[in-house]
């Protein structure tokens, strides 16, 4: 009897749907006790048994109701996060559209703004080369009448015995000059613009040497003393024209900013600092002193820092510009005792050169 009620109650609890099974046992237990010969016995057994079956199915209808709803949360639960990632596959639907619309136009743009770059340096070259061939033009146009007017004049000079017809002869004569010496500057200009770069390693020691040379036969000053340190073993890579074209050029029109006593003798102290990318030479001369005024402007084309007749504005300014088409600068300090040129070099063409002369004995 006692294995009837466990096999009972044991499919009561695991199966929900047994419950009518379990009456049907229950029914099938009671007709068993109820064959027996005790009456009393019987009821007992019967009423015993059917308040097992009842309790049995209370117990089970109560925990199946209890899991219904827990069932329902997660289907909700997981109803909703699909719902919530449909949202959001669809938004990275969207974006990657927009996305895809926003590269189509960057590119579209990017190759139009080729075309337009290519266009605007095709227009700047042929600008370029105009400018170079009107240069050209002028300097040789100019020139002739110019040569002309410097002959009539020599011509009526000696011919002429009237001393104010002489004076007069004279200014034609420097006004011609003059105009000749402009055109020299303007051609020289074109002459550092056209020019390739030829960067090759120098001898500081060896190139300021000739530069001391050089300013003492084409300079007015009587004597010409550059002091320097540098040794045998420092070398530096620049163009040598370019380089000497702004030192030739900063002395000859800085003259008339040099103290009346020290009019005669030019004295530069040379020295080299090196930065972090760049080297920069710097010329001090300690009787020269370019006024305040004067120096923001000094560099500028066509800018006349005095009011002499050959005072052109292009002296400085060719320097700067020898100076920067090396990728340099020129610097300015001045102070009431001294005045220092600083020739800003990049240290890019030591590192070219270094590679071009690896290269070459690899070769």
């Amino acid at each position: 009897m006692k294995s009837i009620l466990h096999s009972l109650a044991t499919t009561t609890t695991t199966n929900p749907n047994g419950t009518y099974q379990a009456i049907l046992q229950g029914n099938q237990i009671q007709s068993f006790f109820l064959t027996t010969d005790c009456p009393a016995l019987n009821l007992w057994s019967a009423l015993t048994m059917l308040a097992l079956v009842t309790l049995t199915f209370v117990l089970t209808r109560s925990r199946y109701t209890k899991r219904e709803p827990a069932h329902d949360a997660l289907s909700e639960q997981l109803a909703e996060q699909a719902t919530i990632l449909q949202s959001q596959q669809k938004i990275i639907e969207e974006q990657d559209h927009l996305l895809q619309t926003q590269y189509s136009v960057a590119e579209k743009q990017s190759s139009e703004g080729g075309k337009h770059l290519a266009n605007i340096y095709e227009e700047l070259r042929q600008a370029n080369q105009d400018i170079e061939i009107f240069l050209y033009k002028a300097y040789h146009n100019f020139l002739g009448p110019i040569a002309t007017i410097r002959g009539i004049c020599n011509i009526a000079a000696m011919e002429s015995k009237e001393v104010c017809s002489l004076d007069y002869f004279d200014k034609v004569s420097a006004v011609a000059d003059n105009m000749h010496n402009m055109l020299e500057q303007l051609l020289e200009v074109s002459v550092i613009h056209d020019r390739d770069l030829a960067i090759e390693s120098t001898d500081l020691r060896s190139f300021f040497s000739s530069i001391e040379h050089d300013l003492s036969e084409s300079t007015a000053y009587t004597t010409v003393r550059i002091q320097h340190q540098f040794s045998d073993t420092d070398y530096l890579s620049i163009d040598d024209f370019l380089l000497r074209q702004a030192i030739t050029k900063i002395v000859n029109n800085t003259a008339t900013f040099r103290r009346a006593s020290f009019s005669e003798a030019l004295e530069l102290t040379i020295s080299c600092e090196e930065l972090d990318d760049t080297v920069i030479i710097m010329l001090k001369d300690y009787h020269l002193s370019i006024p305040s005024e004067v120096a923001p402007d000094i560099f500028r084309m066509f800018y006349r820092g005095t009011h002499q007749a050959n005072d052109h504005g292009l002296g400085l300014y060719t320097a700067r510009y020898a100076m920067r088409r090396m990728g340099g600068d020129i610097l300015l300090t001045s102070g009431n005792n001294h005045t220092t040129f600083g020739l800003k070099l990049p240290k890019r063409f030591d590192h070219q050169y270094e590679r071009l002369q690896e290269v070459i004995v690899n070769q």
